[in-house]
Formats: structure tokens, sequence, C-alpha cells
């Protein structure tokens, strides 16, 4: 007999001994091994993967030979370490392969477990190489379908662990160092989309009940005995992305306390979360750089707050994103009721939709002095109600909708010199403790219940050369403006702009707006409560509907710089 095979019986004869002594159906270990060198050894554990026999093909070209059929090989169960001893020899062919056939059983619940298999090699001579896969292309051991007590010689295995090893031939070769290892798997509750042209994957379901949810950074796919696909954390396809739709992936489960983003994802689709209102914790498994990157679409409305760890740091107090980031994606910080201060660099170009929002103990936002901040997205800072005072970078172009409503404590707002922002969104400032507030010159338009139910807000200055040439409907709605200034450059006010403002002195510089205020409930209600009205004299009528000697019989001019007023009221003027 050839060299190999004379070594392989001596060696293998001399253990085969320890292994008949097993009690074959005990289970394997979750980590377990195949291990050329040392002795058969088991340990007990509560799972099984049974190795059916052990087959020997010498020379890389003739067939496989059994070793179970030659008296050799005694079939038994892998429990932890699983050993043959072949030592050292000289090989004569150049290489040979060692094929383990194994039977992958059910536990006593009915459940049975995917195994991955990998080859761990250490110092082998120079020349020798040394490969381990299993016979499917995704290198893993699938789920079984037979309990213990029915295998038979008639059974097929469920997946063959091949060992190749390839040298010079007249070599010695030491194996004693290379370990087979098998690592359980647990099958996944989720669904996924796969993509065979990158192989990444998207999250499309979720299947489990448990309160934390894991998402995998990488699956394998399983197709069982009975044809139905499972997906368990493997290597073969990358998570990227959370599927978006309606209704979401997690949508409306309740039953979720706390999810665990891999460092792989990219992109959480649109309303992925949505309504998951009991989501205390979300960690994040890379670096904070890396977390800014994905987008994060719409994840979630929840009506309770959420810590957020990101590399197993919980993101608390003082926040500092770093100088490499220029967007701070959408939902970004959502819900993360621990941080007080955050520091944005001169880096940042746009702060997304939600960035902020129900951040509940955020009392400072400090922007790098070279901002170069252009915009802010739709209720980034939506409900921060220790927000005390802010101050807008010169650089931001529009502020969107709903961005600083709610912050109940708002008292202050600055733009800063040379501000470029063109357009305040709709209830931008909504419900904010605003006193006073100068619109940069810059701002075209103020749109619909901008500022509405700021209810300290007393003074509103448009400043000179203003450019507004709209105030949005309801705008300014139960302000507690007296005094208002519409500056010349404005043509349009929307319904109910100024209602509930009380306003008793109003100065108008346009002649659209002068001739469209012919009653008290034109022009936003502008001359509802008007006492005193000043309109500019280069357009002024005394025939005006409303705005005339009948309702105003007390006029005078007045001169402002370089502007001539007439003053209309209904009480004497000094």
């Amino acid at each position: 007999m050839k060299t190999l095979r004379l070594k392989l019986i001596s060696l293998i004869a001399m253990v085969c001994l320890v292994l008949g002594l097993v009690v074959v159906g005990i289970y394997a270990a979750e980590i377990q091994y195949i291990k050329l060198g040392g002795n058969i050894t088991f340990s007990v554990d509560d799972k099984s993967l049974y190795v059916q026999d052990v087959r020997v093909q010498e020379d890389m070209q003739s067939n496989p030979y059994s070793l179970k059929e030659q008296g050799i090989f005694i079939p038994g169960y892998i429990n932890g370490e699983f050993n043959m001893n072949i030592g050292s020899f000289t090989n004569n062919y150049g290489g040979f392969s060692l094929y383990f056939d194994i039977i992958n059983t059910v536990d006593e619940s009915g459940n049975s477990y995917v195994y991955d298999v990998t080859a761990t090699t250490g110092q082998t001579a120079d020349g020798v190489e040394v490969q381990v896969v299993v016979d499917n292309k995704d290198n893993h051991i699938p789920p079984g379908a037979i309990t213990p007590s029915d295998i038979d010689n008639t059974t097929l295995p469920t997946a063959t662990v091949i060992l190749t090893v390839t040298s010079p031939q007249g070599i010695e070769v030491d194996l004693s160092q290379i370990t087979i290892t098998i690592t359980m798997i647990e099958i996944v509750d989720f669904e996924f989309l796969l993509n065979d042209t990158d192989y990444t994957a998207s999250v499309t379901g979720y299947t489990g009940s448990d309160t934390t949810v894991t998402i995998p950074s990488s699956i394998s796919v399983v197709e069982t005995t009975d044809g139905e696909t499972k997906y368990y954390e493997g290597s073969q396809y990358t998570v990227t992305s959370i599927a978006d739709g309606y209704p979401g992936v997690f949508q409306e489960n309740t039953t979720i306390t706390n999810v665990v983003f891999p460092d792989t994802l990219q992109t959480i689709g649109y309303d992925a979360f949505r309504y998951c209102n009991n989501i205390e914790t979300i960690e994040y498994q890379g670096t904070l750089e890396e977390y800014l990157s994905i987008d994060m679409g719409n994840v979630w409305i929840t009506d309770s707050s959420h810590s957020l760890k990101i590399g197993g740091q919980e993101i608390t107090n003082n926040l500092v994103i770093p100088d490499t980031i220029t967007t701070i994606p959408k939902y970004a910080f959502h819900g993360c009721t621990d941080i007080v201060s955050v520091s944005i660099p001169e880096s940042v170009t746009s702060i997304g939709e939600y960035a902020f929002q129900f951040c509940s103990q955020l009392t400072s936002v400090d922007f790098g002095e070279n901002s170069q901040l252009t915009s802010i997205g739709y209720s980034a800072f939506y409900s921060c109600t220790s927000l005390t005072k802010i101050t807008i970078p010169s650089s931001v172009t529009s502020i969107g909708e709903y961005v600083f409503r709610s912050c109940s404590q708002l008292t202050s707002v600055d733009f800063g010199d040379n501000s470029q922002l063109a357009s305040i969104g709709r209830y931008a400032f909504d419900n904010t403790s605003l006193t006073s507030i100068t619109i940069p010159s810059s701002v075209k338009s103020i749109e619909n219940f901008a500022f509405q139910f700021c209810s300290q807000l007393i003074s509103v200055d448009f400043g000179d050369n203003s450019q507004l040439t709209s105030i949005g409907s309801w705008a300014f709605l139960s302000c507690a403006l007296t005094a208002i200034t519409i500056p010349a450059s404005v043509i349009s006010i929307g319904t109910s702009a100024f209602n509930g403002c009380d306003l008793t002195t109003v100065t108008i510089e346009n002649e659209t707006i002068y001739n469209n205020a012919t009653s008290s409930t034109d022009c936003g209600c502008l001359l509802d409560y008007a006492t005193t009205v000043r309109v500019l004299t280069d357009f002024v009528s005394d025939s005006h509907s409303y705005i005339n000697t009948t309702n105003f019989p007390y006029t005078n001019d007045e001169v402002v710089g370089e502007k001539t007023y007439r003053v209309y009221s209904t009480e004497p003027l000094s």
C-alpha cells in the first residue's frame, strides 16, 4: 500500500478504540473542530454533527476510499474537538485530500443549526498549501432534517468537509497545526432582498419577537430540505440597507426597545421604524464618522425618547461632530435626550431633516467661525425644548419647515452679519418664546405659519434695504406685536398673517399693500386693531377707501431720515 495509506491505517487504528467507546448521540459544542493532530476527544453539549465517514484521496487523481468500509474509522459525533493524528510523513504524490462526510441532525426540540467551516493553518513546511472547503458554494453545513436515532447506513451526508493539502513531492509535511473550525450560526429572523451583482443585501422584513433587534452585518442563504429559503449570519452577502416602503420594515412594532445597526449599513429606508414608539436605545457598531455617512431616511416617528450608542460609547452631554463631516443626515441624533451641547464644524454644509428633533436637553448649538452651512432641513431642531438661543451662520440660505417649531424656551435668534438667508419655511419658529427678531434684508419670503403662536414676540424688524416680497398666511398669527413696518419690497401678505396680534401702529411703505388694505381684514388683518397708520406720502391718497380721515380723523406728516410719512390716527397727534 502506498506510504500515506500505511500511515493513515496505522495511526488511525490507534485512536479508533477511543472513538468506539464514545456513546453515539451526544451533541456538539457551538464551536467545533476537526483537528489533524493529537487524540480523538469529545465533550458533551446539546447540538450534534455526526461524522459518517472519513475518505482519503491519496494522489489528487484517484477516487477516495472509505476508512469506515475498511474498519479503520468508526462513525461518531463531533463534540468539542474531533482530532485525527496524521503526524509527519513523506508526501510522494504532490498532495492528498481528506473527505469528512457529515450528517447534521435535529436536537430534541426539533431544531437544526447551520455551521460555517473555516481552516486555521499553523506552521508547515515551505511550499505547502492547505485548503478547506465544503461541497457547496457557500462553505457552510446546512440545517439537517433527521434525528440521531434515525441515522443508518443509507443516510446521505448533509455536507462533506474537504481538506486538501498540496506540496512539492518528497518533502516532509507536518499537519499538526491545522485546525478545521466548524462554527454554529443561528438562522436570523429577517428577510432580505439580495443583489447578486455586488453581493449586498437589503433588510425587507423582520419575523422575530425579541425586544432587542440586532441587524447582521452579513448573511448567507440556506435552502432547507423542504425548499424554504433561510438566512443566517454568514459571509455571502453584505447587509448595506434597510428597505423603505409602506408599511416600513419594522413599522408599528411596539415590542422593540433596542436596535443595533451594523457598521456596514449605508441606508435606512423611509418609515423603516415608523411608530415603533417604545424604542429606547439605538446602537451603531461603527464610528461616529461612519454613522454620519448613513442616509437615515425617515427612520422612525416615535413618541418616546431614546439614547444613542456609537462604537459602544453612548452619545451624551457634549457632542462634537468630526471636521471631516460635510452633511449631518436625516434623523442623525433624533430623540437623543442626553445631548446638552453640539459643536458643528465649518465643514458641514447641510443639516438633514429631523437631525436633532426631540433632543429635549439640548441647550447650546455652536457653529464653526467660518461655517459653510447653507441649509437647515425640515424639523431639524423641532421640539428642542431646552434651547434658549441660537446664531444662524450667515452662509445659510434657507431654513426649512418646522425647523425650530415648539422650541418653547427659544428667546433669541441671531442671523449674523451679511446673512444670505433667502427664505424662512413654514412653521419654522412656530410656538417659540422669541421676544424680538431682526429678519435679514436678504430674506425674500416668510412662509405660512412661520412665527405663529410666538406669544411673546413684541418686535419684528425687517431692517434697511429689505428684499422681502411676501409674508405668508398666518405667518405672525397670535404674536404679541403692537407695531410693524411693512417694507417697500413687500407686495403680498397672506390670509390672517397678523390675525390676533393687536397691532395698533402700522407703517406701510409699498403702494400695492396700501391699495389692498381696504378694510380691517384685508392684507392679513394688518389693520384689524390699528389706531395709527403711517403711509409714505409718495403714494398716499386722501380718497383711500379705508385709510382716510373718516376712520382716522387726526393726521399730520412725519419725516424720518429721507422718508416722509402721512400719519393717520384715531387719537390726537402731538
